[in-house]
C-alpha cells in the first residue's frame, strides 16, 4: 500500500481522532497528518492552502458547526484541483451508506479504524 503525502482529517471525536492519528503513525500511511473538528475549519483549511492540497479527507459524517454532507456541497464550490484527493467517509452509522450516491463517493469507514477496513476501503481505486 502506497503512503499519502498529506492526510487531511475532519472529525469532532478525540477518540476516534486520537486512534486515527495512532493507526497513521504505526504504519507510516503519511508523511504530514492535519486534524480538524469540523467542516467548516477543513474547508477553511484548504481554501488557504491551496498549493499544497492533501491527498485524502478522512470526512467524519456528522459533525457540529459544519456536517460531512455539508462539507461535500462546499467543497464542490471550491476552484481547487479535486482529482488527486480522495475522500473517505467515517461514520458509525452504516445508514449514512445510502446518502453517499449523491456525492458518487463509495469509500466509506464504519468506526472504528482498521487497517483491514483502510485497505478496503481504498483498494481499486487510482491512489
Amino acid at each position: 500500500m502506497r503512503a499519502f503525502n498529506s492526510v487531511l482529517l475532519i472529525d469532532d471525536d478525540p477518540v476516534s481522532n486520537f486512534m486515527v492519528l495512532n493507526f497513521f503513525k504505526k504504519t507510516n500511511l503519511t508523511r504530514s497528518i492535519k486534524c480538524f473538528k469540523n467542516g467548516k475549519e477543513g474547508l477553511d483549511y484548504l481554501k488557504q492552502n491551496q498549493g499544497n492540497l492533501p491527498d485524502l479527507i478522512l470526512l467524519d459524517v456528522n459533525m457540529p458547526v459544519m456536517d460531512g454532507y455539508e462539507f461535500l456541497d462546499e467543497f464542490e464550490k471550491l476552484r481547487i484541483n479535486k482529482e488527486r484527493i480522495n475522500i473517505v467517509l467515517f461514520t458509525t452509522d452504516e445508514r449514512e451508506l445510502e446518502n453517499t450516491n449523491k456525492y458518487g463517493i463509495d469509500k466509506i469507514i464504519i468506526k472504528p479504524l482498521t487497517m483491514e477496513k483502510f485497505s478496503l476501503a481504498i483498494e481499486n481505486t487510482n491512489w
